[in-house]
């Protein structure tokens, strides 16, 4: 059994080979990133990349599991030139798909702040996001993606000429017993090998998202994972698992998700919110940096400005039924494209119907982008307004759909045809890559150092527009207007670019008669819109939500968000992470912006927050897959 020994050794070579790209790729994440990580020392993020091997290994293992079945089987032929061409074109297709995603997130991740996920694969792959438009802007400024690709291709081509090895299939093959007795243990022990390999070790549950932190300090987390695991896990995570950590009335005590009648008088007032692509807080007067938003700040002074405020999410199709709907994201798949989208759940639209409210969903983008209008309809919404009923390209900005200022000026258009009161959503797009702006304004917003300022301020100027028209509306002075982001935009600013940072946002509550004012500190989330609102106007039917009113006091006020397997909560002037359900790291967040200073938590203070962390977890997994989070 000479031959399968060399057959074995072959394999494994090619295996083991491929742990040289995947290494390449973690120290381009690392250079691309480094900010991310910092501060650290050599050691840290040289564990870093010993403890990725890891996970390395198990996506070898699983792209490469065609390739290792058929060199696991004995075969006197499997050093026929023939045989090895077809087995070559197999190691390099599966192993350049996967290498592939890793050069696509090494673009990618700026956006979102984490490792790609199925998800976003199946927004692609099903039409969500139309990019045929935007070709042309994607291969210039992304050419060195392909570029990357392009070597570790070559590098996978030469692994596999380097271990190529010959052998004779004519020499006689031993009938020994203790020939075949050798092939056995061969099989046995390779097999045994790619077992361990393709689950992560010996542990008992195989290796998890999660696991990156187990021995490294969170925020090393993306840095230790790969793209293709961070993908193949993410489409296996399809349901959440039910938990048990404490009785469900305990639980209820912290959460309370029913909200009861206030007693108040109802207030009719229309609402709009202006969802703001991609306007972190760093661009606007909040952030103590230049502000790029002057009529966003202008609106500050007159309204009602949150300055403690987070997104829970880090793309747009978390943000959006976060806001509307109070359902934050919690899990490694979207909630609009999970196995939860079909759930009863109560909405700014749906409730308020009850009182008489027509609803409109504004976006300028194709229509099916991102499942929005599916979404919208899911939601409650009357209507749904996009880029097919806009029905002028000529304001298509080339790329996503129609320009910010023309669609905003369609938007109080529209709203003047309605009957009040309303509710309406317009969710502007100007601010997405790939960062144009119309002709007119190239002069007026020129190129600065981010690609997307010039079109954060082209929006801002769009909004002043809109509201200096919509003031002329009779229906302006007696409605409630909301501005919050869907998420934030990429940084290399040291607070802005890490965990936290990137969900730091700007959100406002103006209304023109001059009701609500000022500033407030208390923590505020996106999820949390919906309850302010409707105990704004005084709503009178209990209603299920994840969220808390701002304007009640409560000492559960929070903020949630969850980025590859790690919760971030942010509590009071707490930041913390959790990982398996336990705390993980805990930072004063105001007092270290740079996540630079963890501390150590008292007893009392510890068990606190794994309370509130495990009462808020254990009911929204719970709840969604009982579909129980909705009042009759």
């Amino acid at each position: 059994m000479d031959y399968y020994k060399k057959q074995i050794q072959s394999l494994f070579k090619r295996l083991l080979g491929l742990l040289l790209p995947y290494f390449f790729y973690r120290a381009l994440f690392l250079f691309f990133y480094y900010n991310q990580f910092e501060p650290s020392t050599l050691w840290q993020k040289a564990g870093a990349f010993i403890l990725g091997c890891r996970f390395d290994v198990l996506v070898i293992c699983w792209s490469n599991l065609g390739y290792v079945l058929i060199s696991l089987w004995p075969n006197r032929r499997y050093f026929n030139t023939k045989f090895q061409g077809v087995l070559k074109i197999l190691y390099l297709s599966c192993n350049g798909l996967a290498l592939l995603t890793n050069s696509i997130d090494l673009a990618y991740f700026k956006h979102t702040n984490k490792r790609l996920g199925f998800d976003t694969i199946h927004q692609l792959f099903t039409g969500q996001m139309d990019l045929s438009a935007q070709w042309d802007d994607y291969v210039t400024d992304y050419l060195w993606v392909i570029a990357l690709w392009g070597i570790s291709l070559a590098v996978v081509n030469s692994i596999w000429k380097k271990t190529q090895l010959n052998y004779n299939s004519k020499e006689p093959q031993t009938t020994k017993p203790k020939g075949k007795l050798w092939g056995l243990v061969y099989f046995l022990t390779a097999l045994s090998l790619i077992f361990l390999g393709a689950r992560g070790g010996w542990q008992y549950i195989p290796l998890q998202m999660v696991d990156a932190g187990k021995h490294a300090d969170p925020k090393f987390m993306s840095l230790i994972l790969n793209t293709p695991f961070t993908i193949i896990r993410s489409a296996e995570s399809q349901r959440l698992q039910d938990l048990n950590f404490m009785k469900e009335s305990e639980a209820l005590n912290y959460v309370k998700p029913v909200v009861n009648p206030s007693g108040k008088q109802f207030k009719s007032k229309n609402i709009l919110i202006i969802i703001l692509e991609g306007f972190s807080k760093e661009f606007t007067g909040l952030s103590n940096r230049p502000s790029r938003t002057p009529f966003l700040d202008s609106l500050m002074k007159t309204g009602l400005v949150f300055t403690n405020a987070w997104a829970n999410g880090k793309q747009s199709i978390e943000g959006i039924p976060a806001i509307v709907s109070a359902m934050p994201s919690l899990m490694p798949n979207a909630f609009i494209n999970s196995v939860y989208c079909t759930n009863r759940m109560h909405s700014l639209p749906q409730l308020l119907k009850q009182k008489g409210y027509w609803s409109g969903f504004f976006h300028g983008g194709k229509n099916g982008t991102m499942n929005f209008d599916a979404y919208a309809a899911a939601a409650g919404f009357d209507r749904y307004f996009g880029m097919s009923e806009y029905g002028n390209d000529r304001d298509f900005d080339g790329a996503w759909g129609i320009w910010d200022e023309p669609f905003l000026n369609y938007c109080l258009k529209t709203l003047n045809g309605v009957k009040p009161p309303f509710f309406a959503t317009v969710f502007t797009l100007s601010s997405h890559h790939p960062y144009n702006i119309p002709k007119p304004y190239v002069k007026q917003f020129p190129p600065e150092e981010a690609p997307i300022i010039p079109t954060i301020r082209y929006t801002d100027h769009a909004l002043k527009v809109f509201f200096t028209n919509a003031q002329q509306s009779a229906w302006f002075k007696n409605t409630l207007f909301v501005l919050v982001p869907d998420h934030t935009a990429d940084s290399k600013d040291p607070f802005y670019s890490n965990t936290l940072g990137q969900h730091a946002i700007p959100i406002i509550f103006y209304s023109p008669d001059g009701s609500l004012k000022g500033r407030c500190n208390t923590v505020m989330q996106q999820m949390d819109i919906m309850p302010s609102l409707l105990d704004t106007l005084g709503f009178n039917a209990p209603f299920f939500t994840w969220g808390k009113s701002v304007f009640k006091k409560t000492d559960q006020r929070c903020a949630w968000f969850y980025t590859n397997g790690a919760y971030g909560l942010v509590k009071d002037s707490l930041y913390t992470v959790f990982l398996n359900h336990k705390i993980a790291k805990s930072y004063l967040y105001t007092q270290d912006s740079s996540l630079s200073r963890p501390i150590e938590l008292g007893p009392v203070q510890k068990n606190e927050l794994t309370k509130t962390y495990q009462s808020f977890l254990q009911l929204y997994h719970n709840r969604l897959n009982s579909n129980n989070t909705f009042i009759k």
